[in-house]
């Protein structure tokens, strides 16, 4: 009999969420500069995915009682997972957005290990990696480190930083002796800036920060492979001795573990988290001191379920099948830094004032009212200076972030983001949602649905901000040029917003049930206008 495994609560959660108009699919599109090598691509994935966590190769099962199960597939056939798509070429990325949206509305198949590999063939730039796994087998941030721990560094990239100390850029192996680049200068490669750091960046200028090199990065990825998990999103904080003896510290006694009650170990393992103060140093929403005590969380879960539905607009409303995807060029992360030096943001203040003023604009543009909505921004739990346990599973939480559309004045607008987000860090909402999911996945599916949908009532969007590796990788013969990443709509939400950085640029990605809304390209091109505008703001 195949082995079997109970699967986890929060992860049941997610499974039980899935309804065919609301698939709960993380989906990623990576697109590269030339052709992907399919043979090395299949082996990489064999090593670095199949074999390292099991996931990859046990389907989802019901078990006793209705709970889920993982379960060990005796026949795993790894071309079952990887597929080959075409696009005409002519098409450009209208075409390629079109087939992304499809398969947005596909579910994974459910005798099979939740998760896809297409490679899409005939782009005018290269082919791409259209990746679809189900969210009951991992986080977001978890599953996008372990995506991206298929990819090398490229060869003959280093990073270096000016003498006059200034951002850090790649330089090529093919650099003459004076450092000018024989051929295109490549963009400077610098992931989304902490919080702290933009707003210390503001007034004294760069901090030098930690620079590697191919071959430290090589040796880092093999000394994580050896602990089950590569390195990609990387922590700029030295490890102090404080930090190596709180990691080789004894942890308490899995009996001892396994008897304190739910809500308890995820408290204990949010706390250790925080303690070390450079988990969640690329998140969104900086999670800061979550758990100071019980009354400030129950305060929390009070705010939350008296929190009214967002206001009636185009954003919300009944779901289809039907899904639409479209994505920006990359825009540079040096200049969106400058904007929040100028502005008085960090690089995420000033992201999230782009994406409230394409809001603002889209809604405007369908003569809707230009009032305040709620997004649900995830927030990461896991330490992310750890490896990606071999058995994955989802450890966040979720805050509902208040964009100011009404707000017309992008000063203000920033100021109120960075208000809104400031108080979002001090608060333990993400621990209180994190809680809930987790009992979620213990209740019948469908109370499980009606608190989701009750809760997404007072959401209209997902936003996301995930980051990716700050230096040019490749994958199977390609360098990867740029990607986007979603993550599934919970609770009737029809929209999805990502921010993804990579090499120094950060691209915006949209996903919308095509019923809510139909053009997510015009979200797209109203969120690059924000960018222009506020670069061109006056301080």
């Amino acid at each position: 009999m195949a082995g079997r495994e109970r699967m986890g609560s929060m992860d049941a959660a997610w499974l039980q969420m899935e309804e065919p108009a609301n698939l709960m699919m993380i989906t990623a599109v990576l697109w590269f500069d030339g052709p992907l090598d399919r043979e090395r691509l299949r082996a990489v994935v064999r090593e670095r995915l199949v074999e390292r966590y099991p996931r990859f190769r046990q389907r989802a099962v019901p078990g006793a009682l209705g709970a889920p199960h993982w379960e060990d597939v005796a026949d795993f056939d790894l071309d079952a997972h990887l597929s080959t798509l075409r696009v005409p070429a002519t098409g450009g990325r209208a075409a390629l957005e079109a087939v992304v949206g499809d398969w947005l509305g596909v579910p994974l198949e459910r005798s099979r290990p939740l998760w896809h590999l297409h490679i899409v063939k005939g782009a005018a730039r290269g082919d791409v990696l259209l990746a679809r796994l189900h969210h009951c087998m991992a986080d977001g941030i978890a599953l996008a480190r372990v995506l991206l721990s298929l990819t090398e560094p490229v060869e003959g990239a280093v990073r270096e930083r000016s003498a006059s100390g200034g951002e850090a850029r790649e330089v090529s192996a093919r650099e003459d002796d004076a450092g000018t680049p024989v051929g295109p200068d490549p963009a400077g490669v610098r992931p989304l800036a902490r919080d702290d750091e933009a707003r210390a960046d503001s007034r004294t200028g760069d901090r030098d920060a930690p620079v590697q090199t191919v071959a430290e990065l090589s040796a880092l990825r093999d000394e994580e492979a050896r602990a089950s998990e590569p390195s990609v999103l990387q922590d700029d904080e030295p490890r102090s001795p404080s930090r190596t003896r709180e990691r080789e510290a004894p942890v308490r006694s899995g009996a001892e573990s396994l008897r304190a009650p739910g809500w308890l170990r995820l408290a204990r393992g949010a706390r250790a988290a925080l303690r070390k103060g450079a988990e969640l140093v690329q998140e969104p929403i900086l999670a800061g001191d979550l758990v100071r005590d019980g009354a400030r969380g129950v305060a929390a879960l009070g705010k939350l379920l008296g929190l009214p539905p967002d206001p009636r607009s185009p954003l919300r409303g009944p779901l289809g099948t039907r899904k639409i995807a479209a994505w920006s060029e990359p825009v540079s992360l040096a200049r969106v830094k400058a904007v929040g030096q100028t502005l008085g943001g960090t690089v995420n203040d000033v992201l999230l004032t782009a994406v409230t003023g394409a809001l603002r604009r889209y809604l405007a543009a369908v003569d809707a009212p230009l009032r305040d909505v709620h997004a649900l921004v995830p927030v990461n739990l896991r330490p992310l200076d750890e490896p990606v346990p071999r058995e994955l599973g989802n450890r966040f939480g979720v805050v509902f972030l208040r964009l100011p559309v009404h707000l017309e004045d992008p000063r203000r607008r920033l100021r109120e983001v960075a208000k809104r987000m400031e108080a979002l860090k001090r608060s333990p909402e993400a621990v209180v949602t994190s809680g809930a999911l987790e009992l979620l996945g213990r209740t019948p599916a469908a109370l499980e649905r009606a608190v989701v949908d009750v809760m997404g009532t007072k959401a209209s969007l997902v936003a996301t901000n995930v980051p990716g590796p700050r230096q040019p990788v490749s994958l199977a013969g390609a360098r990867l040029d740029g990607l986007t990443f979603w993550v599934p709509q919970a609770g009737h939400v029809g929209l999805g917003v990502s921010l993804f950085s990579y090499a120094g640029q950060v691209t915006l990605g949209v996903a919308s049930d095509a019923a809510r809304v139909p053009d997510p390209g015009a979200l797209v091109a109203a969120f690059l206008e924000e960018v222009e505008a506020l670069a061109t703001v006056a301080p």
